[in-house]
């Protein structure tokens, strides 16, 4: 199976750039396409070479039950079943890595798909329009000539735009390159709007360090505390399990519940937060569902929390819940919270002591 662990190694290749170099994407989808025709005819070799390995082990063990079998015939077919047997196993193993491998390329082709350099261009200009920024501005900064896009625009060319345009086009309209190619902004809810324009103004405020992220313990919010019997950390996040109860007793377990998915069994796998200009905090929490459920469309995801003064907390979003749009803001803002949190942040008292040792030592003598 090492060509596997090599077309594996091409894949993630080719889904690098993709999102490297977005004019890529057609031909890295035929290539996928490719490959899944590949991975499924051997699939169903290897599903063929796997009964034959059944039907050929049930005969074998027939043949050892057999009253009448020389030592040396016994001995033969206990080596050919072992044999027999390692393939099944190799056969088995090969199934999993091909169906690893064609759900990954699936998986791609759904959400990636062929880059469509209209909707991208539709969505710069409603970015312009909002944000008051002139095309003109983009293809110079880019250094393009100015008519740039709209000559990309026209029916006939088959161009697509070069990676330092879009680049540009996202940095000056303030969003992701992802943003500018699969974001459907009409398919935001005025709701979502509403979010999106939130998470973006803390995307700007953690990039201009007007305010910094710090990640959560991971012990506190993995586990349950009985109130009983455990000192219980004061953290907001963490409720009283209602589901807990009984009839004649209260629950007195503490955990971090889901306030999007309140009656399942979700995970916190870390968790960053940030205090807001002006009052309260951010809880953006990474969570996953350790279970197969039935409400939880997919294992992973994001939940966005906010607190008041008085530490009441107030769900904002959760991806599962959101529209694509939003869902992009949100793991940008995660990733932007999780490299802050890692970063050096040289508080005033601290500069000022700084400060002052640098004015003493550079002193002449």
């Amino acid at each position: 199976m090492k060509e596997l662990v090599e077309y594996e190694k091409e894949i993630r290749g080719l889904l690098d750039e993709m999102d490297d170099k977005p004019s890529s994407r057609k031909h890295v989808i035929d290539r996928f396409r490719q490959l899944i025709i590949y991975f499924e005819e051997r699939l169903d070799l290897s599903k063929s070479n796997s009964d034959y390995e059944e039907k050929r082990i049930k005969e074998l063990e027939d043949l050892l039950k057999a009253e009448k079998i020389s030592k040396k015939n016994k001995e033969e077919y206990e080596r050919q079943l072992g044999v027999a047997k390692e393939h099944i196993n190799y056969y088995k193993d090969e199934q999993l890595k091909l169906c690893v491998l064609k759900s990954l390329l699936e998986d791609s082709i759904s959400k990636k798909g062929y880059f469509d350099k209209y909707k991208c261009f539709q969505n710069i200009r409603k970015l312009m329009r909002e944000k008051n920024i002139k095309l003109g501005q983009i293809e110079s900064e880019a250094g393009v000539r100015i008519g740039y896009m709209s000559r990309l625009e026209k029916p006939d060319n088959d161009a697509e735009p070069g990676i330092m345009f879009l680049v540009t086009a996202a940095k000056l309209l303030g969003v992701t390159i992802d943003e500018l190619i699969y974001s459907q902004p009409e398919e935001l809810s005025k709701d979502e709007k509403y979010v999106n324009e939130f998470l973006h103004d803390l995307i700007k405020d953690t990039d201009e360090h007007n305010i910094h992220w710090e990640k959560e313990r991971d012990d506190i919010l993995r586990r349950s505390y009985d109130s009983f019997e455990d000192i219980v950390p004061e953290h907001p996040l963490l409720t009283l399990d209602v589901h807990a109860s009984t009839p004649d007793s209260v629950s007195s377990i503490k955990k971090y519940i889901s306030q999007f998915y309140p009656e399942s069994k979700v995970k916190v796998r870390s968790c960053y937060s940030a205090s807001l200009l002006g009052e309260g905090k951010i809880f953006i929490v990474n969570c996953c569902s350790e279970i197969e459920d039935e409400y939880i469309p997919d294992k992973k995801f994001f939940e966005v929390y906010v607190t008041d003064s008085a530490n009441t907390v107030n769900p904002v979003c959760n991806t599962l819940k959101s529209a694509e749009g939003l869902r992009i803001t949100i793991n940008r803002l995660y990733q932007m919270a999780e490299n802050d949190a890692a970063s050096v942040h040289i508080n005033k008292a601290t500069r000022k002591i700084i400060d002052n040792y640098r004015t003493v030592s550079n002193l002449p003598f």
